[in-house]
């Protein structure tokens, strides 16, 4: 018998109100690194859903060609999505890109959101 895993990136998985962002915007809990800054919100209590959700802000500062930010947002929402169980139930967060975003390769933005994860899981964890 195998363990079924959703591996959906759908409306339930993102940030979508203006609210929602603010609230985590907030909460002044972000880590930083060159290209990215990372924002979140998390509760043990219920005080949110059980569920987890991620937004995406990348500016016209990032690159003026909507073709890098989209691949910049294709490639975060691709590891999300694969990714999200290493994650607590009740985590919000977004993902916000910084000029130096624009320069990097794939790769790099998939080891950046990676290390993010890695941290914020041991961080979460081990409170």
């Amino acid at each position: 018998m195998s363990m079924k895993t959703d591996n959906s990136f759908s409306k339930r998985d993102r940030l979508r109100s203006n609210d929602e962002f603010l609230s985590i915007y907030r909460g002044k809990r972000f880590s930083v690194t060159s290209s990215f800054t990372y924002y979140y919100r998390y509760s043990k209590s219920s005080s949110l859903p059980v569920d987890r959700k991620i937004g995406i802000v990348i500016s016209k500062k990032v690159s003026k060609k909507a073709v890098c930010r989209n691949r910049i947002k294709r490639i975060i929402k691709e590891f999300y999505r694969c990714n999200k169980y290493l994650l607590p139930q009740n985590i919000h967060f977004i993902v916000r890109a910084m000029p130096p975003a624009g320069r990097l390769s794939n790769r790099e933005i998939f080891n950046d959101i990676k290390l993010f994860f890695e941290t914020l899981s041991s961080k979460i964890y081990h409170d």
